[in-house]
């Protein structure tokens, strides 16, 4: 497998990723690692083989629970999407309406056209 450029890697969550990399990246199937829900694993892989640079590619509901420490994105481990998203809008500063706007969905991606429309 040709997934690492010298000390670069890129890494894919899972089918949505996968599409992405293949549809809008152009990059051909042997050129990122499909990993699924073992983030923590793969990350802790990266840095035992010294790669110094990882692009992950994913799903936002996997990311978001990457991004609030998440590193088994299986649903059994745990399901704060919303709640982290709306978090960090307010964050950066949306307003209370935005963020019960964010709670009312059901998805992370739902959440993604609130944050483009009003924040």
């Amino acid at each position: 497998m040709t997934a690492s450029c010298g000390r670069k890697v890129t890494l894919v969550l899972g089918y949505v990723g996968e599409r992405f990399c293949k549809k809008v990246l152009g990059l051909s199937e042997d050129s990122f690692i499909k990993i699924g829900d073992h983030v923590g694993f793969m990350l802790d892989q990266c840095k035992e083989k010294e790669i110094e640079e990882v692009l992950l590619i994913g799903h936002i509901g996997k990311l978001v629970k990457v991004a609030r420490g998440q590193f088994n994105t299986h649903c059994r481990f745990g399901d704060r999407r919303i709640e982290t998203i709306a978090e960090h809008a307010k964050h950066c500063g949306a307003s209370a309406e935005v963020i019960e706007a964010i709670f009312r969905e059901k998805t992370a991606e739902a959440t993604v056209g609130i944050l483009r429309e009003r924040v």
